[in-house]
């Protein structure tokens, strides 16, 4: 396949566009400090200093601009610093994409790439648009950026789109693949994402709303007081214009201007607050939103866990064999293998060994890939026994290689139970297998992977992040209510949410569910749903 011409792609681009994602227009600095201004409270302010600037009460003067310039100035330096630190964080964004043009390879910016492009996607690249594979070899992505779901998601050449399509933003984590491009820029499933956000219309905040019916109520009570002075002076007989500066003072007395500055001081340090946990608060009156908060939907993996697998349990009938298993049969391909490749080298040392040693003695003769039909991975290595002896070690499904195992009616169905109940308790399972066998060709048969010696299998979690449990009742304790959506499987969710001290077995609702209620249901059920 040589791509598209240069000529082509050009066109493509002059009609398609760039591909990129249209971001709202940044505000300028100019805007954003008048920005400041947009409260009624400050209005009144402004009103204020300017009468007395008037009435040339100079002294009340200062004082009314200074805590208004004290305001501006605050607010616009917290939001332009968070505007900085947001726009630093798209630049990390910026990648490049390898695309076969006039049947060459080339390396060129991704906003560059074009509808019916043939990209080039390998380990750790960032799929650059939306497109469906034309070539895959053990080929496997992280979608997390979609999901939210670390683990990763095999990719072939399969009729069914979720199986061939891969997605703007997703990375590569194992293999290498070609893909047609489909879709770029707003068209793309990240497109489309982005623009529901920019079309969500931005509502005022708890606080606007409550500092608006105050200067209301402000501005009526203080206006009639001051008419009320003015008259009561008039039928007595005093001079207009004194009159009108005594209800003038009364009205700029009347007005709290601390106020504005100290709301402003204590949105800034809440929201240096949220800085130093590493958040960025665009808008100084979020930080007082945020304490409004009544409802938490937060993600399963990577916030209520900590986003990384470890072993947690070996259940293995020998052991030592076990551990070679998980060094030999491993491609750290994955989180699951690299998590196997941890527990292997922590238990290595118990055996007066280690990782290197077992890769000198058993280099590889032949492999065969994981992919999602036989999802499986088996390595075939040299034996210490000497020339013409091989040792076959097979990783995956446990399921699988216990029905390629040659074990008794009795044992396979203890261990099948074991299965059942380590899912039911929301881990994932790896399943080893082994031959010695003495394989003169060097390669992988298919006879070989029958009739296998069953070893037993890792036991694997997320661990649940260790702050996690004492937030969720702090926030219980505020009134908060915890709602968790995820894209893992239900058992696994329920495990986490049971550790947690959540109850979730008796309001949760999946997928299928959802599809399946009217609006007016969800609205009805939506209060008592915890998962």
């Amino acid at each position: 396949m040589d791509g598209l011409t240069s000529q082509q792609a050009r066109e493509r681009l002059a009609k398609f566009g760039p591909n990129e994602l249209v971001k709202k227009k940044e505000t300028s600095w100019l805007k954003l400090l008048f920005s400041q201004f947009k409260s009624p409270l400050i209005y009144i302010l402004v009103f204020a200093g300017l009468v007395t600037l008037f009435l040339r009460d100079f002294t009340d003067s200062i004082v009314i601009f200074a805590a208004v310039l004290i305001n501006t100035v605050l607010g616009f330096y917290q939001e332009r610093k968070a505007q900085k630190s947001l726009a630093a964080l798209r630049q990390l964004l910026a990648s490049k994409a390898k695309v076969i043009r006039d049947g060459e390879q080339k390396e060129i910016d991704a906003s560059e790439v074009v509808p019916g492009d043939l990209v080039v996607l390998t380990i750790g690249a960032r799929v650059p648009a939306d497109g469906v594979l034309v070539e895959a070899t053990d080929f496997s992505v992280n979608e997390a950026i979609l999901t939210g779901e670390s683990m990763p998601v095999s990719k072939t050449l399969r009729e069914r789109p979720e199986e061939s399509e891969v997605k703007m933003g997703t990375t590569v984590v194992t293999g290498i693949a070609k893909m047609l491009v489909t879709k770029t820029g707003m068209e793309t499933e990240m497109g489309k994402i982005g623009k529901q956000v920019g079309e969500v219309d931005e509502e005022k905040t708890p606080l606007q709303i409550q500092l608006g019916k105050l200067a209301k109520i402000l501005a009526i009570v203080v206006g009639v007081v001051t008419m009320f002075i003015f008259a009561t002076g008039e039928l007595l007989g005093y001079e207009p214009l004194e009159m009108f500066t005594t209800s003038v003072a009364v009205a700029v007395a009347a007005i709290p201007e601390g106020l504005v500055v100290t709301l402003t001081v204590i949105l800034a340090l809440g929201m240096q607050r949220i800085l130093k946990k590493k958040a960025i608060v665009r808008k100084l009156l979020a930080a007082e939103t945020l304490g409004s908060v009544s409802v938490i939907c937060c993600d399963k993996t990577g916030t209520l866990t900590e986003g990384k697998m470890q072993v947690v349990k070996a259940d293995m009938t020998d052991e030592k064999l076990g551990v070679k298993a998980a060094i030999l049969c491993n491609d750290m391909r994955d989180p699951l293998e690299v998590a196997m490749l941890r527990w292997a080298e922590k238990s290595i040392k118990y055996q007066e060994s280690s990782i290197k040693n077992i890769l000198e003695k058993h280099p590889r003769i032949d492999e065969r890939p994981f992919s999602p039909d036989t999802k499986i991975i088996a390595t075939l290595h040299q034996s210490k026994h000497g020339a013409g002896q091989a040792l076959l070690f097979v990783s995956g499904a446990p399921e699988v290689i216990l029905g390629k195992c040659d074990t008794q009616y009795g044992i396979r169905n203890t261990w099948l139970k074991k299965f059942e109940e380590y899912g039911s308790q929301g881990y994932r399972l790896v399943g080893f297998a082994y031959k010695r066998s003495k394989n003169q060709e060097a390669r992988i048969k298919k006879q070989d992977l029958e009739n296998l010696d069953w070893l037993g299998l890792l036991v694997y979690e997320d661990p649940v992040r260790e702050t996690v449990k004492t937030a969720l009742e702090e926030c219980q304790k505020a009134g908060i209510k915890i709602k968790v959506i995820t894209g893992d499987y239900l058992a696994t969710a329920l495990a986490v949410l049971e550790k947690l001290g959540l109850d979730g077995k008796e309001h949760a609702l999946t997928g299928d569910e959802l599809a399946k209620m009217s609006p007016e249901e969800l609205k009805s059920r939506v209060d008592e749903i915890v998962l």
